[in-house]
This record gives structure tokens, sequence and C-alpha cells, in this order.
């Protein structure tokens, strides 16, 4: 074979036309070889398990023989190749090469590399060459067939006796090619038209919303997202369709939850699947609990909680990975304590650290935002721990004066950042409103405890001093929300953009709103009815407007049609005892206050939106008169 020619012509100046006879065969890498470890070698080619593990460069030394005879394999190929190219130049210049030729020359110039190719993979020691002349790791794909038992325990005896774990379970092959299926444009589902847009959308606005989840990738082009996984680009396409109302929304919805399937049992998940998760949560409403599930699972796999020690020394590769994991913490909090359910993200270094982070070299004001709602949703998760989840036992005085403590704790939080942030070129004065909106939401959630078990088998329990001022601190927080929505046309224009957290919290403090009027509650804890018979109404008109252009598979439009059920429940008396008086105005209509004194808000009636003892945030059944559930996959 001609790839065989200059080794045998090696071999002779050597006098000796024999092989390289090898006495004893190198089976150890440089590393494991100098801390005198056994060396596990997966598929018998580089990397080692531990130098995979550790990020080292893993090298077999080879003999000096066979370190040439490799080098003239690969010049000679390398030679035979320019060659061949100069010859085929040379025809087009001379216009002598027919297609049928140019066809013939790629097919023996292919031929000939694949024999050469299995010539040197046969060869020993035949590995890639790093500079130093040593063989090298090339990394190999996982393939959809890969054998479920492809793995190994393997003892790291290098490691300290405080190593957690002391061994790990690791795949023997390398990373999975990402991209071998293509994406949702080359797959040819949307034009790279229309992708643009897409993007554009998500880039420039959206994601400034929670922080920038792109990271790195915050002033890329669609190209680059398109390199870095199909599952980003499937994200921030599905989500910029979404809030430009395009007719494409629903294939590319399909397209991402397909995707993203196929991430629930893989192994070898990047960080960019783990932003593409996290912006499906935000603001896919259907499936945001298995996203950010996924998401989390994934960031701990490749141990981003971990990558703070290294940020706060300049790395910034570090520092992307970690804002990232505190952006999956957010995330989970948002679907996790505020709808009843442990969270799945912990109180690792990393979150009780948090502070720190705005020490990095490369900390920005988004940032600051960020690291202000890690802390008030870990101030969050100590509240679910601390009055657990069992709505049926009425709060003792110990815990109310507890309670009192976390009220403070929020207020000094809130006053601590009130002032930190300045308008943002993207999304206006959102850094600041965001924060406020986002403390009433925290507020509410805390303070609506009061209302745990306030039903005795006689009526309604006598409250006591504290829990009654506890309570009205949560009829307060429901009204800065809704007060917000109607006074503010900015926060208006943020509606069709946020994070559906913010959506679900409006449904939450109008279905509070009107359980509260709709019982025999606490009658010290009652603010205006006029007042919030207004509200209502004007949250209404305002909601039905600002929907109008959205596309009908926003969670705010469906939001909207409930609320309107709801209120027409309310004032024909059928539901919650709202009725209005002959000749009042109905909110379906749009017009005027009928509303008086006498209405009867007090009535008891056959629909329970929700039991105030059963308010678990956000849970299923406080929307049950809602024509949707919040988990409610999209009608496609």
């Amino acid at each position: 074979m001609a790839s065989e020619e200059p080794v045998r012509a090696l071999r002779d100046i050597f006098g000796d036309p024999k092989p390289p006879e090898i006495s004893r065969k190198i089976t150890a890498c440089v590393a494991c070889r100098k801390q005198k470890i056994k060396c596990q070698m997966g598929g018998s080619k580089p990397p080692c398990v531990r130098c995979k593990r550790r990020g080292l460069s893993c090298v077999v030394n080879q003999s000096l023989q066979m370190l040439l005879e490799s080098d003239v394999r690969w010049r000679d190929l390398a030679e035979r190749k320019f060659k061949s190219l100069e010859h085929a130049v040379q025809q087009l210049a001379d216009k002598s090469l027919s297609v049928e030729d140019a066809r013939a020359l790629k097919m023996s110039l292919q031929d000939e590399e694949s024999r050469d190719t299995e010539v040197l993979k046969n060869t020993p020691g035949s590995q890639k060459l790093s500079q130093n002349g040593d063989a090298t790791s090339e990394p190999s794909s996982l393939t959809v067939n890969q054998a479920a038992d492809d793995c190994e325990v393997v003892m790291d005896f290098a490691s300290g006796a405080s190593s957690i774990p002391g061994f790990h379970i690791s795949l023997t092959p390398g990373n999975q090619t990402v991209n071998a299926n293509g994406d949702l444009i080359s797959n040819g589902i949307i034009t790279a038209a229309n992708a643009e847009r897409y993007f554009k959308t998500y880039q420039n606005r959206l994601d400034h919303f929670p922080y920038r989840i792109l990271g790195n990738h915050s002033s890329a082009t669609l190209d680059t997202i398109r390199k870095a996984t199909p599952l980003l680009t499937a994200a921030v396409c599905t989500v910029g369709a979404l809030h430009l109302a395009s007719g494409d929304f629903e294939i590319c919805y399909k397209e991402f939850i397909s995707l993203s399937a196929t991430r629930s049992f893989s192994k070898c998940c990047t960080v960019d699947d783990v932003r593409a998760l996290c912006i499906g949560a935000f603001w896919l409403s259907g499936h945001s609990w298995t996203l950010v599930a996924s998401a989390v699972r994934i960031s701990t796999e490749l141990h981003l909680h971990r990558s703070i020690f290294k940020a706060l020394q300049g790395d910034r590769m570090h520092y992307y990975r970690t804002r990232l994991y505190l952006l999956v913490y957010a995330c989970d909090h948002h679907f996790s304590v505020a709808f009843g359910r442990p969270p799945m993200t912990r109180e690792c270094e990393t979150i009780r650290n948090v502070r720190k982070f705005l020490n990095c070299p490369h900390a920005t004001p988004d940032d600051a935002r960020l690291v202000s709602q890690v802390l008030r949703w870990s101030l969050c998760s100590q509240i679910y721990d601390s009055f657990g989840s069992e709505v049926e036992k009425p709060l003792s005085s110990s815990q109310i004066k507890e309670l009192q403590k976390y009220s403070i704790a929020l207020d000094s939080l809130r006053m601590e950042w009130a002032d930190s942030f300045s308008p943002n070129i993207h999304i206006g004065d959102y850094p600041r409103k965001g924060v406020t909106l986002q403390y009433h939401f925290a507020k509410l959630y805390l303070c609506s405890h009061a209302f745990r078990c306030t039903e005795s088998a006689g009526g309604f329990i006598e409250p006591l001093t504290e829990l009654d001022e506890v309570a009205n601190l949560a009829i307060v927080s429901a009204l800065a929300i809704l007060k917000a929505v109607v006074h503010d046309t900015e926060i208006q224009s943020f509606l069709d953009g946020l994070p559906i957290y913010f959506d679900t919290m409006i449904a939450f403090a109008v279905v509070f709103l009107i359980k509260v009027f709709s019982n025999n509650y606490f009658m010290s804890v009652r603010p205006d009815r006029t007042e919030v018979y207004k509200l209502l109404e004007s949250l209404l008109a305002t909601l039905k407007r600002v929907t109008s252009t959205m596309h009908p598979q926003h969670l705010l439009v469906k939001i909207c049609k409930g609320i309107e059920t709801l209120l027409q429940r309310s004032y024909s008396g059928n539901a919650l005892g709202l009725g209005l008086p002959p000749g009042g105005s109905s909110v379906a209509g749009g017009s005027g206050n009928g509303y008086t004194q006498n209405t009867d808000w007090d009535t008891n009636n056959d629909l329970d939106l929700f039991s105030m003892s059963e308010y678990d945030f956000l849970n299923q059944d406080i929307v049950a008169g809602f024509p949707f559930t919040i988990d409610t996959e999209p009608d496609l």
C-alpha cells in the first residue's frame, strides 16, 4: 500500500526492515504514571477516566521509532493529497476536466483516503499526535444505540480522604454530538428569516426580563446559537414566536418539547441545554415544572453550583456558569414554592454566598438584580420550611411571631435594593418596578398564611390581634399588585414579555380578594368595597386591551378570560354573591359602575373557588373557576 512505502524506506535507513519490537507496551498515561496509580483507559485509548474528569491532557508516550513512522505516514498522505489537488486545479485551469472526470477524481481520492486512514488506524500507537509527540485523545461520539452498561465505577486513589465522592460513575465514550439531527431551520420547520425575527425579539427584549439567560451568547448571532445546540435555537424561536403572535408558535413548540424530551435521559448535556430549558420554563406554561426539573438535574451534573469559587478568582467561564446556576435556582423557586412544592435546589454554598458574586470582576448591573431575586427566594424557601404544607392547622402564637420576623426581613430586603437599579435600555424602568412587584408577590405569599384554618365547627374563628395585622398586610399586597397593573402604563407594556410567574400572581391576587369578600372572614381585614369593585373592573378592562394583540396561547389571554368568567358569576349572584342591583352594569358589558354599598358580598354560595384554609399558593384548586389550569399544555 502506498502509505507503507515511506515507512519501509525509513526502516531501511536504520538498517532493520522489520517493524519495531516493543518489549514493554506503555498503557498508562503520563499523568497517572507520575502519580503511580492505575490508569483506567476506556476503550483502550486516551483519555483515561481520571484525566477526563479533571480536564487534564491525557498523553501516552511512544517509542521514538513509532513516532517517526507515524510522522512519515502522515507526511506522505499530506503530500499525495496536495499533488492530487494541484493536478485537479491545473485541469480546471486548462478547462480539460469534465464533470464526469471531476467526480471520478473525487471518488478515487476518497477511496485512497479511506484506505490510508484504515492503515493508520490499525498501526500500533497511531493516535493523534500532540505537539510534543505524545498520543492524545480525540473526542468520540455517543450513538443512539449506545449500550446502557457503558459505565464503570472508577476508584480515584489520587484523591484525598475528604473528596466526595471517593469514586464516581463515568461514561467511557466521549461527548455527544448534539447537532447530529440538525435544528428547526435546517430541518425546514421554519424559515431562516422568521427564525431571525424570533431570535431578535428574544435577544433584544425578552431575555432582559429574567436577567439575560443567554449569558455569554447575549450579543451572539443566530448562527452562533445554532452552533451551540438545537435545543437553544428551538427555545428562543418558540418564545419569540409566542410574543410576536406568530403562526409558527405551534410547530416551534412541538419541536422544542421533542428536543427537551431527548435531554431527559441524556447524560451528555451542555450548559446551553440548561439555558434552553430555563427559557422554556420561564415562558411556556404547559411544561414549566418538567423543564425546570431537567434544568436542575443537568446543572447539578455539570457542577454549576461549584463554579462560584473560580468565578470569584476572575475566571470568566465560571462566572457565566455561576450566574446560570443562580437563574436555575430562581426558575426552580418560581414553580415550586409558589405552587406549594418543595424546591429542588438547595441552599448550597453558592446561594449562601450569593452577595459575594457581585465582587466578581465581570459582574454587571443585571447581576445585582439577579442576586436580589435569589435573596428573596431564599427567604421564601425558609418561609416554606418554617410553616410547612399542612394547611389544616392554624398558626400558633410562636409561628405568628416568626411570620412577623419574616415580614420585617422582606421589608429590609426591599429597602436594601430599592434604589439600586436604574432604567435599562431594552426594558425601561422594569429593573426597579419589577423588584417592587416581586416584593408584593412575596409579601402576599407570606401573609396569606394568616388564613390557614380560619374556619371552626361553629363558623369562623376569632383571630388574634397579631394575626389580624398579618391578614391586613396580605390584602394590602394583593391590592398593590392589581393597582400597579391598572395604573402604570409601563407595567402594562411589560405584560407581553414577562415570565408566566407574573401572570399567575395576578390571577392569584384576583381570586384572593374575591374570596376574602365572598365569605365571613375577619371583619377587620376588609378594605373599602367600592375600591375593590372598581379595581377589579378596571383590571379586567386593562387585561382585555393588553391581551387583544397577544397569541391565543399566551397564558395571560387565558387568565383574562378566567377573571371575566369569575366576575360575571359573582355579579349574577350565582357564585360569590357579589350580585349587582337592578340596572347595574356588568364587566362583560364594560359600562359604568352600578355598584352600591348594599351589594351582598357575603352570601354563601355553591362555588368555592378556593378555600382559605387550603390557600396553597397558586395550587390548581384556587383557579377551579378558571377555564384552564396553570400547568395546562397549549391547545395545539
